[in-house]
Formats: C-alpha cells, structure tokens, sequence
C-alpha cells in the first residue's frame, strides 16, 4: 500500500513538471481590461492588474529598465497569446531590470502580467497612436512553435510491379 502512494505521488509530481502553463499570479487579474480598453480611458485602467500577451515587435534598453513594443492578441488558457486571433492594439510592456534584446526579439510570443501605470503618446507609422504600459511583475516568454518539416500530405498511393530473381 506504501509503495503505490509513493507511486502515484511521484507520477503526480512527474506530470506537474510537464505542466505547460507557466506559473504566472492571475488571482488579482482584470480579464475585461484589454490594451485597446486601457489606452481609451486610462483614468480607469490605471492601477489595475492586466495579463496581456502578444508578439514582441520591438525592445529598448534603458539604465535601469527595458521597454517591449507589443501587438497584443488574446490569451489561451495556459496564457500563450493566441496568434490565429483578432489583434487586440499596442502596448509597452516596461521590465525592471536589463533584458538581453536578442533573447526577446522581435516576433517572439511574451506574456506578460502586471499594473498599468500609465500612457505614452507615440506614432505607428504617421498616426498617433497612444500605448498603454504595462510595468510586468511577471512574464513569460514563449519557445517558438516547433517548424514542420514536411508540408506535404502522408498520403501516398503506389503502384507498380513486384519481381522476385532467386
């Protein structure tokens, strides 16, 4: 009886590991808050808790912290920013700290959580464009999707004539 709770303990542990929802605090989360939402009335956003997610498009480092542009998109479940979605707006996820820029670069998928502390008046392009920012207590940087290597069809159909010489 001992072994099988050690057992099924260990075979619970070993499936946790291989979790893939990162351990991001979501309890204090606004799930109606978006970036598009955060930028229109900032009065009301500010101070609230967002988790967004989206593809970096780009990154600056400062003395004392980094700034990434991001295109957000809405999150599954586990938090990944679904890409096949509806793109959500702009915003500028603000990190403490030095974030080495070719780790985070451009396209890869970032999720992050944290307040939103404010605004910044910016440009895509020609038009003004006001981001949100978000200051990420938390994030997760996602591994890119594994490349298929086929793009053709498994389906095969043969015919042909078989000689056997003995």
């Amino acid at each position: 009886m001992m072994l099988r709770c050690l057992f099924v303990a260990l075979l619970a542990l070993a499936l946790a590991a291989c979790a893939s929802t990162p351990p991001l605090e979501t309890e204090s989360v606004d799930t109606t808050l978006t970036p598009q939402r955060a930028a229109q009335n900032i009065d009301a956003a500010e101070g609230k808790r967002a988790l967004w997610g989206g593809v970096i498009l780009s990154g600056k480092n400062y003395s004392d912290y980094t700034e990434l542009e991001l295109l957000s998109y809405p999150v599954a479940d586990d938090h990944r920013p679904e890409l096949n979605g509806t793109p959500g707006g702009r915003f500028i996820a603000r990190v403490d700290g030095y974030l080495e820029l070719a780790e985070y670069d451009q396209g890869s998928a970032l999720t992050v959580v944290g307040p939103i502390t404010g605004t910044r008046e910016g440009t895509v392009g020609e038009t003004a464009y006001t981001y949100p920012i978000v200051t990420a207590e938390q994030r997760h940087l996602w591994p890119d999707p594994q490349p298929q290597t086929r793009q053709d069809s498994n389906v095969r159909f043969h015919f042909g004539l078989g000689v056997i010489f003995r």
